[in-house]
């Protein structure tokens, strides 16, 4: 789905309002982003198995794999409790703090059902709040759909909103590089309401900014919005603005 560009009598938008909703998707980017980490990590067990198991063989994973976290089980939910502000815990390159709470509902060879509740989970540079259910046919099928409810906050500048959406991801690769994601949010900011679709979205989990794809946007600002990202160096991403015969582009720089 892509939205429309053009509204019958609305002015372009201008720089300044372009940057704002830019500002706007990144934020929105970066939370989704983390989240995606933390739900990747949750993904390694045995499909087929009890919940109850399944959620304990999750748990011996975690162990394993983030030994900087705390975990435990309670049923077919494990907790698990991220390093502090001080001293972040770390994983393929990511960094995390906050609380995460992990229900299995299903695991069987109709398809597999997870809750994820976060509090407080940051990677430093940003707060989220809020929880999604994640839905896959099975451990083989690498397409997930991610419906979610969040808040979060820039901790640089206190900038938050909060909203939901409903996403397709699949691996950019491998899944260690990041994600490919089709699907639509909303959400509340400082500046107002805004929509957003995704065709084809690449985002490396170490990017600020998606490397490929394309944004629609419906702003606060009576006009809408496409943003189109691609990369133009290994170190940096050319991300085009454009609203009615407007248009302006940003350069965002990355890690190699």
């Amino acid at each position: 789905m892509t939205l429309g560009l053009v509204v019958a009598g609305c002015v372009p938008l201008t720089r300044e309002e372009a940057e704002e909703a830019l500002d706007e998707a990144n934020l929105h980017s970066q939370a989704v982003n983390l989240l995606a980490g933390t739900i990747k990590i949750t993904e390694n067990f045995a499909t087929g198995s009890l919940v109850s198991d399944a959620a304990e063989n999750l748990r011996i994973s975690y162990s394993s794999q983030l030994p900087c976290a705390t975990t435990a089980v309670d049923g077919a939910t494990l907790t698990i409790q991220f390093g502090s502000q001080e001293d972040l815990c770390e994983f393929q390159g990511r960094r995390y703090t906050g609380l995460q709470q992990v229900t299995i509902f299903q695991t069987d060879e109709d398809g597999v059902v997870v809750d994820h509740v976060w509090n407080d989970l940051s990677n430093g540079e940003i707060l989220v709040n809020g929880v999604a259910q994640v839905r896959w046919a099975g451990a083989a099928d690498s397409k997930r759909t991610i419906a979610h409810e969040l808040v979060w906050t820039r901790l640089a500048d206190g900038r938050t909103a909060s909203g939901e959406g409903i996403r397709e991801q699949r691996p950019l690769g491998d899944l260690s590089d990041g994600i490919v994601v089709n699907g639509a949010s909303r959400w509340k900011g400082e500046s107002g309401s805004f929509r957003v679709s995704m065709d084809e979205v690449q985002m490396r989990w170490i990017d600020p900014v998606p490397q490929a794809g394309r944004y629609g946007i419906e702003t606060p600002f009576n006009e809408d919005l496409t943003l189109k990202f691609e990369r133009s160096a290994p170190t940096q991403v050319e991300v085009k603005a454009v609203s009615g015969k407007r248009s302006y582009k940003f350069m965002i720089a990355t890690p190699e």
